[in-house]
């Protein structure tokens, strides 16, 4: 999202500041342990992909995304944040905000705004320590303060959203609640979300071993109250500009390149489409896997079209906004057989996020079989395309 683009949250525990390139090194370190990749349902990137990534974010309108550091030395005065104070040294975690529109699972219910909140303190030196309470709080703080901003831009900038928002007559002016799914084994983060007034959906946990909990009350006081009992204090918003390199410059905007901080790269647009499968056959060892894949997400349709024609995989299930696309699948092949179908899936897709005509047909075709409903608007060249869906009937 670009509403914190330029915002930090200074705390007496923790500082909140908004993804920039300048953290994307230590985060890019982070995603190589495997217990992350695990926890967080994700495959390694390269730098340049994480780049990507950062870059992606930023734009997204279903993402917010805060990297979590030390408290700042300065203190929550309402100085302005040095350099220093959100170097990669000083990382601890990150905390991520995914929204989207929920109608039920038979497509049948009234369309609601649901909040997902992802929380993850990288490392276990700094776990245990009161950092993940202290962000999450906080976190939820912005979030009541900030509800009506977030969810305008969200609507704003995903059409499939606003489309079904709009012909259900709801104005989406309001969260109907916020939600995160953790697995069954982490007591430990159940514990934490509990005790901010999360409670769970149901007693057993779903298909993939994780239950739902859900907050209802984003009440600025009811968030003050448990920031409070929670002993962090000084909750300010500060404005974050990029790190100075040189006296002579003037400090960009966190959206421009930072000179001292990122490599010679230039990427191409769209920026990079996340992508995760997941597999329900019982007689596989593949479960899920995710990758950042550089084209539009009509040309990733395709491709996922191709991949049901030549039989790898049967599609359950999908989903998908601009920049994110989830595919239930069933297959029973191995996760390496699929690994390997991903990242030669993601060489041939490149960065060519032009779709020729012939393509096209192909695209209308499967999204046909599987009922979408689309509006297609293409430009007189025929290079740009701008595609409308309804996902209800995936």
């Amino acid at each position: 999202m670009l509403l914190n683009a330029k915002t930090a949250i200074s705390t007496s525990t923790v500082l909140l500041v908004p993804y920039s390139k300048w953290h994307v090194p230590r985060y890019h370190e982070w995603m190589k342990d495997e217990e992350i990749q695990e926890a967080t349902a994700s495959e390694p990137l390269s730098l340049e992909e994480e780049y990507a990534m950062q870059q992606s974010w930023r734009q997204d309108p279903d993402k917010l995304t805060f990297i979590v550091c030390q408290p700042s030395p300065t203190g929550t005065g309402g100085s302005p944040l040095r350099d220093e104070d959100d170097s990669s040294e000083r990382m601890i975690g990150d905390v991520n905000l995914f929204l989207r529109v929920d109608d039920g699972e038979e497509g049948d219910s009234e369309p609601q705004i649901i909040g997902e909140i992802e929380l993850m303190i990288a490392e276990k030196s700094n776990q245990r320590k009161g950092f993940g309470k202290a962000t999450l709080l906080s976190f939820l703080r912005y979030i009541a303060d900030h509800e009506v901003e977030i969810l305008e831009e969200f609507v704003r900038g995903d059409q499939v959203a606003a489309k079904a928002l709009r012909e259900a007559g709801v104005s989406g002016g309001r969260f109907s609640c916020l939600s995160v799914k953790i697995g069954q084994g982490n007591g430990r983060s159940l514990g934490l979300f509990e005790g901010a007034g999360f409670r769970k959906v149901s007693e057993e946990a779903n298909y993939f071993g994780e239950f739902e909990l859900r907050r209802m009350d984003l009440s600025r006081d009811a968030v003050d109250q448990g920031l409070e009992r929670a002993g962090v204090e000084g909750y300010i918003e500060l404005e974050r500009k990029a790190p100075i390199v040189a006296e002579k410059y003037q400090a960009p905007d966190p959206d421009k390149t930072n000179q001292a901080a990122q490599p010679d790269t230039t990427f191409s647009s769209p920026p990079a489409v996340h992508a995760t499968w997941f597999n329900i056959h019982d007689r596989s060892d593949f479960r899920n896997i995710s990758i950042s894949l550089p084209a539009s997400i009509d040309k990733i349709t395709i491709a996922i079209g191709n991949h049901v024609r030549d039989g790898v995989y049967s599609i359950v299930s999908m989903s998908a906004s601009a920049y994110s696309i989830t595919v239930v699948c069933s297959t029973e092949k191995s996760r390496a057989e699929v690994a390997e179908l991903v990242q030669r899936m993601k060489e041939e897709l490149g960065q060519n996020a032009i779709i020729p005509p012939e393509e096209l047909v192909l695209l209308r075709e499967w999204e046909e079989k599987w009922g979408v409903v689309e509006e297609l608007s293409t430009m007189e060249d025929g290079l740009d395309t701008d595609v409308e869906h309804d996902h209800r009937g995936w």
